[in-house]
């Protein structure tokens, strides 16, 4: 089930399904561009699927594990490959 959601990217108020947002934020990740921070987003990621709920916290954690990814090689690709799993999981 699709959930949809309000929420505010600057100032501009977006209403769409979860799932475009978690794919358009993965596809920005993976990319280098940065994605708005997900919990501003999608505040509660309570009525998410399994998948979606595995993709919001991908996002919510990839700022804070920057450091640990630029350490370990292995961290980084891992992330990546995980992002790219959850994308096509999500289409």
């Amino acid at each position: 089930m699709l959930s949809e959601f309000r929420g505010r990217i600057g100032h501009m108020l977006v209403t769409a399904d979860s799932r475009a947002v978690l794919r358009d934020a993965l596809r920005q990740r993976l990319g280098g561009q940065r994605a708005a921070e997900i919990e501003k987003v999608l505040p509660c990621p309570a009525g998410l699927s399994q998948v979606e709920k595995s993709a919001w916290l991908m996002l919510q954690n990839w700022s804070s594990d920057a450091p640990l990814r630029e350490q370990y090689r292995s961290l980084d690709d891992y992330s990546r490959d995980r992002m790219e799993h959850l994308l096509g999981a999500l289409d």
